[in-house]
């Protein structure tokens, strides 16, 4: 039904949510290959478009992860296709340091 639907979406966006603040806790600290995978559990969970942007900006800058234009670049866009418009301005400079 409708309402249980609804229920689904609203339970896993939240456990989204946590999720990514718990992303953003383990970046703030330093901690970047947690923080990574956080993010990761975010787009595989919900695509969520926060989690795009943050692993963009990841790859781009190589902190947790290999760096690598072509996948910041990816999630970029994938952050813009569902509605990111902060990750315009990401999509820019990678696309300007890939020149």
């Amino acid at each position: 039904s409708y309402m249980e639907q609804d229920q689904i979406t609203e339970d896993l966006m939240h456990r989204v949510k946590k999720m990514y603040q718990m992303g953003t806790r383990y970046y703030n600290a330093g901690d970047y290959k947690e923080a990574a995978a956080s993010f990761m559990n975010t787009v595989e969970m919900a695509q969520y478009r926060m989690g795009y942007y943050s692993l963009a900006l990841m790859y781009r800058d190589g902190k947790g992860v290999e760096p690598s234009l072509e996948q910041a670049l990816f999630y970029a866009r994938a952050a813009i296709a569902r509605g990111a418009r902060i990750a315009e301005a990401l999509e820019e400079d990678i696309l300007e340091r890939m020149k």
